[in-house]
């Protein structure tokens, strides 16, 4: 038995289970896969390389070193590609499809032809390869792309460090570390240059297999179920899964921010297993953020509330990316000694963490021009895994990703706000727009029965005791009386601006109001009302009284505008349904072209030199609002008809 042939055999074996290991957690990792490559590919090498030293056949040993050769071909390629995906060095896709056709050309060349490994030579611990021609070329390829490696991670480590990521930066520092150790090996290309000593590289892949599971169990270098605790029970996330489970509620712009802050919460804590979960998002009223829904642990912190000055807050703003509690705690250590405000900054920090239960805080920012400023919307707090597991990379670019979309429904809801509190000031300015137009023609209508009132007045010390005068007064009074508070309530109700409160309301009592209040209009263009209704029946609806005044305000002024000075007759009817109501109004007038017709509910479009185009979009908007419908057909030269149909009570 060759014992020099059992060291690279069993770190072999080793390396392969290791190597194994991580691919069967995550094998779609963009991080995990090159280095569970890298490790299966020093594993084949290591194994052949012990089978050649095992075999006493010349041809036999060629063909194992060949074969071992396949693995080192393709190791620079699967190194590089795993620390260029760790330090976010994004490079083209092409690039790293050239590199493993490249190790894909360098393994063909190797297995088939003698320019990679011309020959063996037998030493004391059995055959080893001699150098073929083309080998010196490989060996320049593998020590400059390993090299470049290196740079990447030396060069993270020291980012990190400037950046107060401690943990990020223990990752790169360890990650550097292995791949230093794993270049030991390259001692072992002068053996195969021909200086005579034993082989040692299989004690550099088992440095760098040692040194990453340290990294993995210590700073959560690669998202591995391992942890080398071998917990058996710990459960992997397929986000995938999650993000198809849940695509059409979190892709769905949500005007309804209360509900879509609680599903984010419900969502994490099902899916990853969270102790606590919860969302904070900005109230731009107080300025300062508050949590609108938590789950498990979280649900104690409903309606916390956190000032938008606050040292989190400020961290989170500077940061624009996660805070994590195990990393402010470090750098309180680190930092905290030496910087008396600093300590007092990060211990904030650390007490607004717990405050919100979270060990990781994940913020929601915009960059849109609709706030004009860098604005942090809301945030994602999350409690610890049930597992005990630490957040993983996986996890943070998820979270990052959901966070992403909550920031565009979060503008999109505050959007949403904003235009409702619009239209709100857009009706309202409709609605004294239309007063506007209507003043004189009010002012007209009240100055008859207050002529008379004030006639009245000057006139009772004299003529009181006049049986006559009484009588005149006893009969013209009260109905003088009733039309001054026809119009009255008619403007109260159209000019409030209030909350939607539907409620049964009777029609005809509405239409007389709007007929008093445009009482002026309706002589000036000497326009006939014809009521189609019997007055004294009572036919109701559900609606809110002061928003359906402004609805036949603005239809019937519409159709006393239409028929103009010429005179015309405006028919009003009430059509009893079984589960609505529906009035009639039709008018004499010219007529809507069909061009004009097919337009007239589009915001701002008017066919008047004054008119704000504002009038019947609103109508419908208000009608929409309670759920009732306008409809309108008219032809030209035939007059218009609008139907209005509302629920019944």
């Amino acid at each position: 038995m060759n014992l020099y042939a059992l060291p690279p055999l069993a770190v072999g074996i080793a390396a392969g289970f290791f190597g194994l290991l991580i691919l069967s957690s995550n094998p779609r990792s963009k991080l995990i896969a090159p280095l569970s490559f890298f490790s299966l590919g020093a594993a084949w090498w290591l194994i052949c390389f012990g089978l050649m030293y095992l075999t006493p056949e010349r041809n036999l040993a060629l063909l194992f070193g060949r074969l071992g050769f396949i693995g080192i071909a393709f190791l620079p390629a699967f190194s590089f590609q795993f620390v260029a995906t760790h330090v976010n060095f994004r490079l083209p896709g092409w690039l790293f499809t050239s590199l493993y056709a490249a190790s894909t050309f360098a393994a063909a060349v190797g297995l088939v032809t003698g320019q990679i490994f011309q020959d063996v030579v037998l030493y004391f611990w059995g055959f080893y390869p001699v150098a073929g021609n083309a080998y010196l070329f490989f060996s320049y390829y593998f020590f400059a792309l390993s090299t470049l490696g290196l740079i990447l991670l030396f060069s993270s480590y020291s980012q990190s460090m400037k950046q107060l990521r401690p943990l990020l930066a223990r990752q790169s520092l360890l990650l550097l570390l292995a791949f230093c150790a794993s270049l030991l090996g390259f001692i072992d290309q002068f053996k195969i240059m021909g200086e005579p000593r034993y082989p040692i590289g299989y004690l550099a892949v088992l440095l760098f297999v040692a040194i990453v599971v340290y990294a993995t169990i210590r700073v959560k270098a690669i998202d591995v179920p391992l942890t080398f605790r071998f917990s058996h029970n710990r459960r992997r996330t397929n986000y995938q899964q999650i993000i198809n489970k849940y695509i059409s509620a979190l892709a769905k712009p949500e005007v309804d921010l209360d509900r879509f802050c609680r599903l984010v919460p419900y969502l994490l804590t099902k899916e990853l297993y969270l102790s606590a979960a919860s969302t904070m998002v900005l109230d731009r009223d107080k300025q300062a953020y508050l949590v609108r829904a938590g789950e498990r642990e979280a649900a104690e912190t409903l309606g916390v509330e956190i000032a938008s000055d606050s040292p989190l807050i400020e961290e989170l703003l500077a940061r624009k990316r996660e805070i994590v509690l195990d990393e402010v705690k470090a750098l309180l250590k680190v930092r905290g000694k030496d910087h008396p405000a600093e300590r007092l900054r990060l211990q904030a920090i650390i007490d607004e963490m717990n405050k919100l239960k979270a060990i990781l805080i994940i913020p929601s920012i915009s960059e849109s021009g609709y706030f004009n400023k860098t604005m942090l919307l809301s945030t994602i707090n999350l409690g610890e895994k049930f597992h005990q597991d630490d957040f993983s990379r996986e996890d943070i670019e998820f979270l990052t990703t959901l966070a992403h979309q909550i920031t565009m429904n979060i503008e999109y809801a505050f959007i949403f706000e904003e235009l409702k509190r619009n239209q709100a000031y857009c009706v309202q300015a409709e609605k004294l727009a239309a007063l506007g137009t209507a003043t004189a023609g009010i002012a007209h209508e009240l100055k008859n029965p207050f002529t008379f009132l004030y006639t009245v007045v000057h006139a009772m010390d004299k003529r009181w005791d006049d049986p006559e005068f009484k009588e005149s007064v006893i009969k013209i009074l009260p109905a003088e009386v009733e039309r001054i508070k026809l119009i009255l309530d008619g403007l109260s109700d159209y000019s409030k601006m209030q909350n939607l409160n539907p409620e049964p309301v009777e029609l005809a009592p509405v239409l007389e109001k709007v007929i008093a209040i445009l009482g002026h209009e309706i002589k000036k263009n000497s326009v006939k009302i014809v009521k189609e209704y019997a007055e004294g029946k009572a036919i109701a609806v559900m609606a809110d009284k002061n928003r359906i005044v402004q609805v036949f305000m603005n239809i019937i002024a519409n159709a006393l505008q239409a028929i103009g000075p010429s005179g015309g007759t405006v028919a009003l009817s009430l059509v009893q349904g079984s589960g609505s109501n529906s009035i009639v109004i039709k008018d004499t007038g010219p007529g809507i072209p069909p061009k004009t017709l097919k337009r007239i509910f589009d915001p701002f479009f008017t066919t008047k030199e004054a008119g704000t185009g504002l009038g019947l979009p609103i109508t419908k908007k208000i009608l929409e609002e309670q759920g009732g419908t306008i409809q309108i057909n008219s032809s030209e030269g035939d007059g218009t008809t609008v139907t209005v149909t509302l629920p019944a009570t």
